[in-house]
């Protein structure tokens, strides 16, 4: 063993110790793989040395991993062998190495025998064996070259920059390759960083499960007679248990039947919220109607029939709540009423009389005056069409065209750039400030004939450019040219890249973009209805020595605008900064419309003589107060109405309203566990710290857990999912604890209690 003591620069001891195996002639074990390193990069060559303390023999030396990769046959002499293993990428991401020698047992007789008794175990072993693991990295090496302007290293808006990438393998020779190439802002990137592992190491994968075992054959095997057994005799086994089998279900078939006929006794004045009913006939009659109904697709109302389920028996949610009435539905007259209506939440709505027409809350005839609309919104998984980007696209002709009339558009707050779309999924922004009409002509004809598309609708995204496929050549190069947005900012680069055969790499590189004049807003993250703020800008002048600079800014809240002008007089080039005063209010129509808030949009433009530029953002406003919930559950069959009343001496504003429907109690339950979070559960989570929600989660999951395993369902998949978050709730409690026992307010171990 060897070990290493030390001291660290605070007088701590440190210590470290390795163990060494040293071997020698009396060593037992005849053959051993011996390796300075075991880890590898693919192209390299393995120098394995392997060591044999008996006569010279035969070996055979297999590359495994889940099977067999590859072997060869060595003649290994007594002493050490060198073994040379070019790395390839079928040895990747690991493999052991294997040699198996099969030896003689010698034949000796008289004297000699008798001298080499104390070695007869060594005699007796014919079969001698050694594995060694091995790990091969398959890293594609990738660079990013930007080639700057000669004299210059300032980049501008847009201005076209080449960009070549360079691909090559471990040993630096080139390969080809397809990267992919993106240029997002830095701002993005500071705040969300990327999640996803390296492409390398999603590539390689998981290491290989060794599933190759190696042994003698030399073994005792004993296989006495049999006879066999009668074919008609098994026949009739299987005949007899196979009619026992269809008895038992035909019996378990009739009892379900004679319960879901039994008729069920309804308190018409009961309390729907009091109890859930648990009786099995409910049941079957819950599964009937989810089959006939479909249960999820649409919400039935003004009909007999229906069945709604809910969230759990009892009263529990702010404020006062009402219940659910109605009766058993009949099936007969179900099937024969001509004035049951379904409501489908995304359109499509049959025409019904007016007398069919269900009144909700919010008429005036129903309920005396109200003056507030209540949204209505429909749980329901819908697939929503690929197509949307579609639909937003133009064809440049027409699009130039009417830029040229002084409509569309391309005329506005696009006027500085707008998105292309090509065929192959490139995107960038082509730029229009600056550039002529025959200029944008003979752009805009090339976009045409290689079938890209315009995309002036969408606002500036943070990605200024995206090429999926990008192929390098043999000589491992490939050149394109980016065309940098009308933005003042920072870009990153990020290239990735994969061969043929799954060697795999990425790299990144940035460079900054701006103007000798532009402007940057201070905001914050978002602004409260009624809010009075005095919005900052920052102009940056490195054009004037002295002179004059206008600066405008633009607000818009929903269909009102505002415009206030300054005049900047600058002495020297430098920073400066200014102020704007703004009133924060949210539109009346989007708190009668039931919007939760709405967005202030900020468009600043700095303008000295020829030199302008344009900055827009966007920054919600959000309502003043905190949300109420009103919540009615239960349980029920047959037309059902629900009334919800705000807290007593709240006067609510943005009003919404939020149905979920569930095949049963139990159902619903593991909904709010294990389904998507509804309103309440999304805006709890923002204010809640994770320590809060994970003991929420833990204690609804041990009592929803403690009420499944009583039922049927006690082994079904649901239950593992409960079992599931049961673990990671503990986990992440085990985890945010600190020292001391406790768990801090923000639910992170780093932070005071």
């Amino acid at each position: 063993i060897l070990r290493v003591e030390g001291e660290d620069r605070f007088q701590n001891p440190v210590t470290d110790e390795l163990e060494v195996q040293v071997s020698d002639q009396d060593d037992a074990i005849r053959l051993r793989i011996l390796a300075d390193r075991h880890t590898f990069k693919e192209g390299e060559v393995a120098n394995i040395v392997l060591h044999w303390r008996k006569k010279p023999a035969l070996a055979l030396v297999t590359f495994e991993g889940s099977r067999i990769l590859k072997y060869q046959l060595v003649n290994l002499q007594t002493g050490p062998n060198k073994l040379a293993v070019p790395i390839s990428h079928q040895l990747a991401p690991t493999f052991e190495l294997a040699v198996a020698v099969m030896t003689n047992r010698p034949v000796e007789e008289g004297p000699a025998a008798a001298d080499n008794a104390d070695h007869d175990a060594e005699a007796i072993r014919l079969f001698h064996s050694a594995i060694s693991p091995f790990t091969v990295e398959r890293q594609l090496n990738v660079t990013i070259a930007v080639q700057r302007p000669a004299g210059n290293n300032t980049l501008t808006p847009g201005q076209p920059l080449p960009v070549t990438i360079t691909t090559t393998d471990p040993q630096g020779n080139p390969v080809s390759a397809e990267v992919s190439l993106a240029m997002i802002e830095n701002s993005l990137l500071s705040r969300f960083p990327a999640t996803l592992e390296k492409i390398s190491a999603f590539f390689r994968g998981s290491p290989r499960r060794w599933a190759v075992r190696t042994g003698s054959s030399v073994e005792f095997s004993y296989r006495p007679k049999t006879k066999p057994i009668n074919a008609q005799l098994l026949a009739e086994a299987d005949r007899r248990e196979l009619e026992a089998e269809e008895k038992r279900l035909l019996a378990a078939s009739e009892i379900r039947s004679n319960r879901a006929l039994r008729p069920i006794d309804v308190d018409e004045n009961a309390d729907r919220f009091a109890n859930s009913i648990s009786d099995p006939a409910f049941e079957a009659l819950n599964a009937t109607i989810a089959g006939q109904s479909g249960l999820f697709g649409n919400l039935l109302l003004g009909m007999d029939g229906g069945m709604a389920g809910g969230l759990g028996g009892g009263r529990f949610g702010g404020g006062s709540t009402g219940g659910f009435g109605g009766s058993v539905p009949d099936f007969k007259k179900q099937s024969s009423n001509s004035g049951e209506r379904a409501l489908d939440p995304f359109g499509n709505q049959p025409n019904a009389s007016a007398a069919t027409t269900p009144q909700l809350p919010g008429d005036k005839d129903s309920f005396g005056e109200m003056t507030t609309t209540l949204s209505l919104v429909i749980s329901q998984t819908q697939e929503i069409a690929p197509s949307t980007w579609r639909e937003q696209a133009i064809d440049p002709r027409l699009a130039l065209k009417s830029r040229f009339a002084g409509r569309g558009p391309l005329v506005g707050k696009n006027r500085r750039e707008v998105q292309v779309l090509q065929p192959d999924g490139t995107s960038w922004y082509l730029p229009l400030h600056g550039r002529s009409d025959k200029e944008l002509a003979t752009a805009v004809d090339q976009l045409a004939q290689a079938g890209a598309v315009l995309l002036p609708h969408l606002p500036a995204q943070e990605t200024g450019y995206w090429n999926p496929s990008i192929t390098t050549d043999e000589k491992g190069q490939a050149s394109v040219t980016v065309t940098l947005p009308e933005r003042t900012t920072a870009w990153t680069l990020q290239a990735k890249g994969i061969t043929s055969n799954t060697m795999a790499g990425q790299a990144e590189d940035e460079v900054i973009v701006k103007k000798d004049l532009f402007g940057q807003l201070k905001l914050p993250m978002a602004f409260t209805d009624g809010d009075q703020a005095h919005v900052g800008v920052t102009v940056h002048n490195d054009a004037l020595d002295a002179g004059e600079i206008e600066v405008t800014l633009k607000t818009t809240i929903g269909d009102k605008s505002t415009v206030e002008k300054k005049v900047l007089t600058v002495q020297s080039r430098g920073v400066h900064e200014l102020t704007f005063k703004q009133n924060f209010k949210l539109p009346v129509q989007d708190v009668r419309q039931g919007t939760p808030g709405s967005n202030a949009v900020f468009e600043l433009s700095v303008r000295a003589g020829e030199r302008n530029d344009t900055l827009e953002r966007t920054v919600p406003i959000q309502p003043d107060g905190m949300l109420v919930y009103s919540i009615a559950t239960g349980s029920a069959a047959g037309t059902i109405t629900a009334f919800l009343n705000p807290p007593a001496g709240i006067d609510p504003a943005s009003q919404q309203l939020q149905v979920i429907i569930g095949p049963t109690v139990e159902q619903s339950l593991l909904d709010v566990l294990l389904a998507p979070p509804t309103w309440c559960q999304s805006e709890a989570g923002k204010l809640a710290s994770g320590a809060d929600s994970a003991v929420s989660d833990l204690m609804a999951a041990l009592a929803l857990q403690q009420l499944l395993s009583a039922t049927r369902d006690a082994e079904s998949p649901h239950t593992q999912s409960l079992d599931t978050r049961i673990r990671s709730s503990i986990s992440l409690l085990v985890t945010g604890q600190r020292d001391e026992g406790g768990w801090s307010w923000t639910g992170q171990p780093g932070f005071p209690a």
